[in-house]
Parts: structure tokens; sequence; C-alpha cells
């Protein structure tokens, strides 16, 4: 049996970490290991939870998700940081950050997915329950976080 990506999701607002934990729970190769509503939370449950990839908004009270992915990535380097966010910011200071990858709410759920994957280092078939295959999810190498940028939507609305 292959192993599950194990994810973390970090945002403030519980509307979203639910949407997310919903959205992600269709997947059978993901394993939500935890949620954090701040950056110093998402820290210390890096620590504990050992997640593979850790899904983390932008702005957050107590410690900002910029802020929270440095410290992430120096302490644990392994571990991969998608940022999602709905604030259109120069990708340049999220990538300078440390991020894996950078995308913007609402973008398609297959960017999401795909994002998570490559993240995760994985090869697996990631399916939706909707049916969809490998091949319709991207690698995030093949994502155009220009064009995401224009997306504002919040994946929960």
């Amino acid at each position: 049996m292959k192993p599950r990506v194990q994810v973390l999701i970090v945002d403030d607002r519980p509307i979203s970490r639910n949407g997310l934990r919903a959205l992600l729970g269709t997947l059978p190769d993901i394993t939500i290991v935890g949620e954090a509503a701040d950056g110093r939370e998402a820290v210390r449950l890096v620590e504990e939870l050992e997640p593979d990839v850790v899904l983390m908004d932008v702005c957050m009270p107590v410690l900002d998700g910029l802020a929270a992915t440095r410290i992430i990535k120096k302490r644990w380097p392994a571990v991969k940081v998608v940022v999602l966010t709905m604030y259109a910011l120069p990708e340049h200071d999220v990538m300078a950050a440390g991020a894996d990858a950078f995308l913007i709410k609402g973008c398609p759920s297959r960017e999401l997915f795909g994002a998570i994957q490559c993240a995760g280092g994985s090869e697996r078939n990631l399916t939706a329950s909707s049916g969809r295959t490998q091949s319709d999810v991207p690698s995030a190498k093949g994502i155009d976080y220009r064009q995401n940028r224009l997306l504002t939507a919040a994946l929960t609305s």
C-alpha cells in the first residue's frame, strides 16, 4: 500500500479550514493530520505531527503565514509548504519565504490537488470522488501563478 500524503491545514478562518478539509477529504491519498488557526500554532504542530505538506494561509493573527513558512523551512526543510491565499502577493515574496508552491484561493481544485501532490513528492494517482485521474491533475510546475493571481474568490464562499 502506498503511503498517504499527510497535510496540515493552516488558516485563521474556520470556514476555510472546514472547506479545505472537505475538499481534500475527497482524495484517497491525502490524510489531514491537523489544523492550525495561526502561524505560531502551525510551527508547533509541524514539530508535533511531522506532516509532509503544510497548506498555509498568509494573513493570520499572532504569526503570519510567510513568517511561519520561514521558520518551518529553516527547522524542517523536508516539509513542503503550499501557500494558499486570497491576496495577490508578489510571487517572489512568497517563494523567498521558502514556499514550495503558491496558489490563490478560488483556483481550480485540480491545481490545488496537483500542488499538494507535487509538494508531497507523490507519484501517486490522486483522484477525487468526481473521477479525476492523474492526467487531469497538473504538476505544480505547470501551474500559471500569474494567471491564478487574478482569481480572488475564496475557496469556501
